[in-house]
């Protein structure tokens, strides 16, 4: 793990202690503890425990960011992570809870919002925005002045055209390359990206 990673080579204080998971009955992963129970949060909280939110999916970040921000977590309580092989340009804005993997480059006067999850080997160019809980995966490569939404969803590999607009808890699909600007809710894949259809768990009209 990235986080295991950074701390052995002396490149951060955060010490991964386990998981929460109160769906699957699942009392360990991979050797760690998972907490069953959201009942635990508060004293983690108290004990000064921080927290990454890593449980983005298509076809359910509503109700899974949902479940997160009912928890009530507060902001200083949220680790934000940049693993040391990423680039990150100091004139950044970088919101808690973000984590950041390995060889990713996020460049002059990007801001990303809270929660947001940026996968390995993806390029951020100039002054682009990412609001809160973006998720980009691996090999993303977004030109300079591009913005997402809140809870916006970049498959692995997309292209993302500078000044693109991708609106909130819409998904780009895998490798897809997006030239114009993507609604709410859309889902669009392909070179050029298209709409295919909306997310399942788009509010009704």
């Amino acid at each position: 793990m990235a986080m295991i990673d950074a701390r052995q080579r002396g490149a951060s204080d955060l010490e991964f202690c386990g998981y929460i998971n109160n769906r699957d009955g699942i009392s360990e992963l991979d050797g760690f503890p998972v907490v069953q129970s959201f009942d635990e949060i508060p004293r983690l909280i108290d004990e000064g425990c921080q927290f990454i939110y890593t449980f983005y999916k298509i076809d359910g970040q509503l109700a899974r960011i949902g479940l997160f921000e009912s928890l009530n977590i507060p902001d200083e309580n949220l680790a934000t992570f940049i693993h040391p092989d990423s680039f990150v340009a100091p004139n950044c804005t970088i919101g808690p809870g973000t984590v950041i993997l390995p060889q990713s480059t996020i460049s002059g006067n990007a801001e990303l919002g809270r929660c947001v999850r940026i996968n390995s080997q993806v390029a951020i160019g100039h002054d682009c925005v990412l609001g809160e809980h973006t998720f980009v995966g691996g090999g993303t490569a977004m030109a300079s002045e591009a913005v997402t939404g809140k809870a916006a969803y970049i498959g692995l590999g997309a292209r993302i055209l500078g000044k693109a607009r991708i609106a909130e808890y819409s998904v780009v699909g895998m490798g897809s390359v997006v030239t114009r600007n993507v609604a709410p809710y859309e889902l669009v894949t392909g070179n050029p990206a298209r709409f295919r259809r909306y997310v399942k768990d788009r509010p009704a009209d």
